[in-house]
């Protein structure tokens, strides 16, 4: 096997581990939540939440945001190659992560 798909397969392999971790912590939260929260509590939280969720669902937002979970920093310009993105579609990405405070 080639290096580049061992790295890329290693790569897929660790992404794909950490969401299910991740989103096995939402799952068992949610139920803890819903012992102890009603269901118009939920609504309303999700409501506050629903931002976050448009900006988490664009284009690009999630792929940069592991990236920069796996490496801890990236230059603009490894992002942009890693991720064979352009460069103003990355810019604008990033520009509105940090108005939102991510």
């Amino acid at each position: 096997m080639d290096i580049e798909l061992l790295f890329c397969h290693e790569i897929k392999s660790l992404i794909e581990e950490r969401m299910e971790r991740t989103l096995k912590g939402i799952e068992d939260t949610l139920r803890k939540v819903k012992e102890e929260v009603s269901v118009e509590d939920v609504q309303k939280i999700v409501k506050r939440l629903e931002p976050s969720f448009q900006i988490h669902s664009q284009k690009w937002v999630l792929e940069i945001l592991y990236m920069l979970l796996l490496r801890g920093q990236a230059s603009f310009n490894e992002l942009r190659k890693t991720l064979d993105v352009s460069s103003r579609s990355l810019s604008l990405k990033l520009k509105l992560l940090e108005e939102k405070g991510f």
